[in-house]
């Protein structure tokens, strides 16, 4: 007993293999597509519009599959799909080194996408969950916080490789990364902590009966379909859903805004790597508070962060200094950061772990193909018709809006009745 206290909890080697997942998958393959633009364009000899499409392709691809992965790995499989990732991910790299044709490189970013989620949140989240109770917001974080990581590094990284030996030549790095990455994470992660006879914490079962019932970790919570039926779920999906709209319609256009107000590309760039920097630091520490606070609070905060980050940038004007700049990118990075660890707590609280993979892979889903897909050419739309000013102030709304609409969802009842009957809270 006592020898087995002093050992390092294996849940934070499983934080580890998902951090790597994150890092390899949505932080290497979303914050280093704008590298590859241009010199796609002209290897390819299409116009940039047409090799931006394959990011929408991605996004597609990724939410669509979300909703399948997550319900896989309710089912305990977890390193199976992380191996069909590295198939994926790896060969779909490997292949985009290689391709002359405008649909083979639209088929190649599908395949990156779908193999992105077999190993992104929909995967890492529910390790989170399967493996902590009371630091499963922390841990998210931690895991969250690999693509802001990818973030910083990467580009940089890949623009030297680009610079000496050309774009095709990122590709196959982008390969090797995912490859190597992807199969440390394999080699790392277990399922759940009963693999190795412990229960969520590491507590053994004889510290869990020692424990109160209400401070146990206990499985319990509503399926998929009872989950998705709810108000309180439709209202968390709706409001997931209008974050990402906002969050990334937002930061996808505010390059082109500052450009308009005659900034240079130096400038922004610049300021706009402020977002992943800050975008880490919050990952990991509003995961740390969603563990002590509400998660519905944390949430939003995050949005109010960004709507005081979006209203900095509308009222920029061309002789705002830099500073004014880096604060947009620091509050902006905060608030992107907190989804991440506080959507999935909220989930969680509403209608409980047990059936968290399916719940999440399709509220993931949702998001992706219903805000991120969206929020984009809409923005950007809106800009084109009435200017930027006013399709920020769309986004501003947007977030006003889905942060009352995760205030007032409320636990479902038949979640309650589960609750009551494990002694998790009193009965009515």
């Amino acid at each position: 007993m006592q020898k087995t206290k002093k050992k390092i909890y294996y849940g934070w080697f499983v934080v580890l293999a998902a951090f790597l997942c994150t890092f390899a998958s949505t932080g290497l393959m979303i914050y280093s597509f704008s590298l590859f633009l241009v010199p796609m364009s002209e290897s390819l000899d299409v116009p940039r519009t047409s090799i931006a499409l394959a990011s929408s392709i991605f996004t597609i691809c990724m939410g669509v599959v979300s909703a399948y992965v997550g319900n896989q790995v309710s089912k305990g499989r977890v390193k199976k799909l992380i191996l069909i990732g590295v198939i994926l991910l790896g060969g779909g790299n490997a292949l985009l080194s290689i391709t002359n044709s405008l649909p083979v490189y639209y088929m190649c970013y599908a395949l990156v996408g779908i193999g992105s989620a077999f190993t992104g949140p929909a995967v890492t989240s529910t390790l989170a969950t399967a493996w902590f109770d009371k630091r499963r917001g922390l841990a998210t974080g931690i895991i969250s916080c690999g693509a802001s990581v990818c973030a910083i590094f990467a580009p940089s990284f890949l623009a030297t490789i680009m610079d000496s030996s050309g774009v095709r030549a990122a590709y196959l790095a982008n390969s090797a990364i995912v490859i190597v990455l992807l199969l440390i994470a394999l080699l790392l992660v277990k399922t759940k902590p009963q693999d190795i006879g412990l229960l969520p914490d590491g507590l053994t079962q004889e510290e869990f009966e020692a424990t109160p019932p209400k401070k146990r970790p206990v499985l319990i919570g509503l399926t998929r379909n009872q989950a998705m039926k709810t108000p309180a779920m439709i209202l968390v999906c709706i409001a997931f859903a209008a974050l990402g709209f906002g969050q990334i319609g937002v930061m996808q256009n505010a390059a082109a805004y500052l450009s308009d107000l005659t900034f240079n590309t130096k400038t922004i760039a610049s300021a706009l790597g402020f977002i992943g920097l800050s975008g880490g630091v919050s990952t990991i520490f509003f995961g740390w508070l969603s563990d002590r606070i509400n998660p519905k609070l944390v949430f939003c905060v995050g949005n109010m962060l960004l709507l005081v980050a979006t209203l900095i940038l509308t009222y920029t004007e061309p002789d705002s200094g830099y500073g004014w700049l880096v604060s947009y990118g620091i509050l902006f990075g905060l608030g992107m950061g907190i989804w991440a660890s506080a959507v999935p707590l909220v989930i969680i609280k509403l209608v409980g772990p047990m059936n968290f993979g399916a719940i999440w892979g399709l509220a993931f889903a949702i998001r992706s193909i219903c805000g991120d897909t969206l929020g984009v050419p809409t923005i950007s739309k809106i800009a084109e018709t009435a200017g930027y000013r006013v399709a920020f102030c769309v986004a501003i709304i947007v977030f006003a809006v889905s942060a009352v609409l995760i205030i007032v969802a409320k636990k479902p009842k038949a979640f309650l009745e589960m609750q009551e009957a494990a002694g998790q809270v009193k009965k009515a």
